[in-house]
């Protein structure tokens, strides 16, 4: 199964754990995250990030936070 999502902020960055608990735990499900903004500190309030991730790439961040996704900024 390949799954193509785009925008890695509030509801991505939430939904994540559980879309990889229903991918195969083989690593055959591909899952590509498309995001060309960056975290800045107001975002954290609605999303999952830590302050670290601030000034990355939310596709990039979320992927540091669940490394079996595909980024792309």
């Amino acid at each position: 199964m390949s799954i193509l999502i785009i925008g890695a902020g509030g509801v991505t960055s939430h939904m994540m754990q559980q879309l990889l608990k229903m991918c195969d735990p083989n690593g055959k499900d591909n899952i590509v995250v498309v995001d060309g903004d960056e975290l800045e500190a107001r975002n954290l309030d609605r999303q999952l990030f830590s302050e670290r991730s601030i000034g990355s790439n939310k596709a990039i961040a979320l992927r540091n936070l669940y490394p079996q996704i595909k980024a792309i900024p």
